[in-house]
């Protein structure tokens, strides 16, 4: 995949993760790209069920990174304040991905 100018320039963090010893993580675009971009297309049940490509990191690349186990429980808190736990040993062998980009 080539370099693609958005994810490579220098930008504000868009994650921050702690992990269980208090230790903060920040990630800019550029920084969760540099662990490994996966691509994908898959069906978007939010825009009528067309199918959509993807382009983000692993989740598992960021947990590894940022020292967090694959049988952890994240507890997930958006900009809009929306918060939600998310077990992660029901989806360890499941490829998720962090979307940084959307049909190109």
């Amino acid at each position: 995949m080539e370099a693609d100018p958005q994810l490579v320039t220098p930008g504000p963090v868009v994650l921050t993760v702690v992990n269980a010893a208090g230790k903060e993580f920040t990630f800019t675009r550029a920084g969760l790209a540099a662990l490994g971009l996966v691509r994908f297309s898959t069906p978007d049940p939010s825009r009528k069920n067309e199918a959509h490509e993807y382009t983000g990191p692993l989740l598992s690349a960021v947990l590894r990174e940022a020292g967090i186990a694959q049988t952890a429980t994240l507890h997930l808190v958006a900009l809009d304040k929306y918060k939600t736990d998310l077990k992660l040993a029901p989806i360890r062998d499941v490829p998720v991905i962090l979307a940084l980009k959307s049909d190109g």
